[in-house]
């Protein structure tokens, strides 16, 4: 939910002005819009009153699409300022140097898509699930209890039509050093070579790499390690992948569909505790942070019968009546809108 401003391309009326609130519609059409088939975007609007002075705010609503780059965008502003503080305050509690935090990158192997749509989800689906239990038993292991402490995860699915669909995930952790892999592994340019590479000189190492680990439980070797300069400029970085729109190639629907049920930001070990920050939107005339949506203002004037009328039909109350009905009806039974 995101409040509207008056430098947005929506008329707000002015301080003391009021208009029949907006009731969400379906459109019939959609002027220049370039969507997938089958795939509906709706950015509808509904009003807001603040309890406080009675000004009247138009709130814009998320469209329920996991690829919108317009939803993706608020919600990468909404979880960096949600997780910000609380990381922030977790390393100076804890007294956690910088060298603490870094990033890591754990890829599965690529999903080529089939003749049928339901297939392909079923199958990606399947690919990401792997990937959450393959990461869970890795982290069981007694020498990642002192490396991967805690940290955040973001699932990240690409699409191309040569290579088909990649699932990855982007971990911002806390934790010791392990390397990635050795340096003659860094060095090894053919599959000949790092296959000879895994028969001797990985098979009797004793010191494990992420690559060899991760390879074991996941089938997969792709991995890649770095330092996250401090936790917010780490969380700037896992989260970047949802300030725009996902790169599918057209095929958004299916995106939607396989992203469905997963939680695109998850907390696992110690930082599992972390509450996230919901700062709450205050009026811009009288700071009030409490609002009365227009479903309750008709409610409250004539009842449930009310809410069924067209809306050119309504009349809107004086903004002091607004503050009086909220008043009676009781403050603390409203919302507060959370940015």
């Amino acid at each position: 939910m995101t409040l509207i401003q008056p430098s947005d391309n929506i008329s707000v009326p002015a301080r003391g002005d009021s208009f029949p609130p907006t009731e969400p519609s379906r459109p019939t059409e959609m002027a220049g819009a370039q969507v997938a088939p089958r795939l509906f975007r709706e950015h509808r609007t509904v009003s807001l009153y603040c309890c406080g002075c009675g000004e009247q705010r138009v709130v814009k609503l998320k469209c329920g699409s996991r690829s919108c780059p317009e939803c993706r965008s608020r919600e990468y502003g909404r979880l960096l300022r949600a997780y910000s503080k609380p990381l922030n305050e977790y390393r100076e509690k804890k007294g956690l140097a910088k060298s603490e935090f870094k990033l890591l990158t754990l890829t599965m192997r690529n999903v080529k898509p089939s003749n049928r749509e339901d297939m392909t989800i079923r199958k990606v689906k399947q690919v990401i699930r792997q990937m959450y239990k393959a990461f869970s038993r890795m982290r069981r292991w007694k020498k990642y209890h002192a490396i991967l402490r805690g940290g955040l995860r973001v699932t990240e699915i690409k699409f191309n039509p040569d290579t088909g669909w990649n699932v990855h995930a982007h971990i911002l952790y806390e934790g010791a050093f392990h390397p990635v892999c050795c340096k003659e592994m860094k060095e090894a340019n053919t599959e000949k070579e790092i296959s000879l590479l895994e028969r001797t000189a990985c098979r009797d190492c004793r010191e494990k790499c992420f690559r060899y680990d991760w390879n074991k439980v996941s089938g997969s070797p792709v991995v890649d390690v770095k330092k996250a300069y401090n936790p917010r400029a780490g969380l700037r970085y896992i989260l970047k992948y949802m300030s725009k729109a996902p790169e599918t190639n057209g095929q958004d629907y299916i995106f939607d569909m396989i992203m469905k049920g997963f939680r695109m930001v998850q907390p696992f070990g110690c930082w599992y505790d972390l509450k996230p920050v919901k700062p709450l939107v205050a009026c811009m005339f009288c700071g009030h942070t409490t609002f009365m949506s227009e479903w309750e203002l008709w409610r409250l004037m004539d009842g449930p019968s009310n809410v069924l009328m067209f809306p050119s039909e309504r009349v809107v109350p004086s903004p002091a009546r607004i503050v009086q009905m909220a008043f009676e009806f009781g403050i603390d039974k409203l919302r507060r809108v959370a940015g």
